[in-house]
């Protein structure tokens, strides 16, 4: 090819170029749009919506979802369950975050049909609200940026995120529930009663469980992370047949009852009961068998008195800054500054003082409970509330109960019904701390 014949050629292909640029639009336009977009798809409350219908297209099904009483969302069709509350959530959010951009002035000459939204590949639709109105988004081709898609929203031509688009072509086995407890983060108490032998129950305490039946303590903590494990338990494939009626009868009279509460709102109870048997579940409201790890069960193999915590009470030593000691004579506050443990009106205590209940805050932490003991009868409960405020708190606060001993002290955890015997004389000792230097 001659010099001339190039230059000839070279110009053609950058004339071509300058023209295909002006039709198709530049990546960075549409996100400049979005950044710039202050109305958004759908501004919904989760509680004013009445149903959900996704159709898509390559599977020709129906999708259906409709609200429950207790905040969760169930699946109607294709068949019945549990939605998943993360992905039910994460479509409104992005509906209400995804903010309202039309395609560039170059795709205006474009019909419906290039676009793909006559024949859509997913079709959203929404009835919300008192009057009960009808939002509609219909996701059509790709956009050349490649991060977006054509939609219609409402009769609209707009732009939405690929991620959007992806999320209502899902399959419906993925808008099941997989977690096998309704309500794993409020869930407030736990009773376990296996079809032979003693169960227990457990109350949450902040990040931590107390057992409450058949004894009273801590969790320990090992222990602790066991039973988060079971109540954050999920399955990796559900079913899609319902439980015959003769499988169902076998887990009502021969499994073992898991019986959870939840408080909803901060002031709502919501219990639910599973039926465990050979390591599957069995949820009646959701009719179906749930295949649980076996690991996932694991806290439920031993007894109450193996959940409970060797540690009397659980606390840092170091991260206590005030406390509070109730004897038959009256209550004295301690507070922790920068010179070291005073009272309420600022004066020191001794230094044998202030030495010695550092070393009772040591010992205390690491007190075990094990010998129970009778609380000796005729004799006032003492008391030491520990706080991590500047000023106690009962708010997370540790309280330590004691009665005095010939020798030593009967010990127990704030209202607990358990009782253990210790070498601490804690009258003696605070007599020590607390004598004027």
């Amino acid at each position: 090819m001659s010099p001339r014949s190039l230059f000839a050629l070279t110009i053609a292909l950058i004339g071509a170029a300058i023209a295909l640029s002006t039709l198709i639009p530049n990546p960075t336009t549409v996100d400049r749009q979005v950044e710039k977009g202050s109305v958004t798809l759908l501004a919904v409350d989760p509680d004013d919506i009445h149903e959900v219908l996704i159709h898509r297209a390559d599977t020709r099904d129906l999708l259906r979802l409709v609200p429950s009483s207790d905040g969760h969302f169930d699946l109607k069709e294709p068949l019945v369950d549990r939605a998943e509350p993360a992905l039910v959530r994460a479509l409104i959010e992005t509906l209400h975050r995804t903010p309202v951009v039309e395609p560039e002035a170059a795709w205006a000459a474009r019909t419906d049909a290039e676009l793909g939204i006559a024949a859509p590949s997913a079709d959203l639709e929404i009835i919300y609200g008192p009057d009960r109105e009808l939002f509609r988004l219909a996701i059509g081709a790709r956009h050349q940026s490649g991060t977006h898609v054509f939609a219609s929203s409402n009769g609209q031509r707009v732009l939405v995120s690929r991620a959007l688009a992806e999320m209502l072509t899902r399959p419906a086995q993925q808008w099941r529930d997989h977690a096998v407890v309704k309500f794993p983060r409020n869930t407030t108490s736990i009773r376990w009663q296996p079809f032979t032998g003693e169960g227990f129950e457990i109350k949450r305490s902040g990040r931590s469980w107390n057992l409450v039946a058949p004894i009273d303590g801590r969790v320990d903590p090992v222990r602790v992370r066991a039973i988060d494990r079971m109540i954050g338990m999920r399955v990796a494939s559900l079913p899609t047949d319902g439980v015959p009626d003769e499988i169902a009868e076998q887990f009502r009279y021969r499994g073992g009852e898991l019986r959870l509460t939840a408080l909803l709102d901060g002031k709502r109870e919501v219990e639910q009961v599973l039926r465990i048997l050979d390591g599957i579940a069995f949820d009646e409201e959701r009719d179906y068998l749930l295949p649980i790890y076996a690991d996932d069960l694991n806290v439920l193999d031993y007894p109450a008195s193996e959940l409970r915590s060797r540690q009397l009470i659980s606390f840092d030593p170091t991260h206590i800054t005030s406390l509070r000691v109730t004897l038959p004579k009256g209550s004295t506050e301690l507070r922790r500054g920068s010179q070291g443990w005073a009272r309420e009106n600022g004066k020191l205590l001794s230094p044998a003082g202030r030495n010695r209940l550092t070393r009772l805050l040591v010992e205390l932490a690491n007190v075990q409970a094990e010998l129970e003991a009778q609380r000796p009868k005729g004799e006032l409960a003492r008391q030491l509330t520990l706080s991590i405020s500047a000023r106690v708190s009962e708010r997370n606060a540790t309280a330590l109960r004691w009665w005095p001993l010939p020798e030593g002290s009967v010990l127990a955890e704030r209202s607990s019904r358990q009782s253990y015997a210790s070498e601490l004389d804690l009258d003696a000792i605070f007599a020590e701390i607390l004598a004027d230097s």
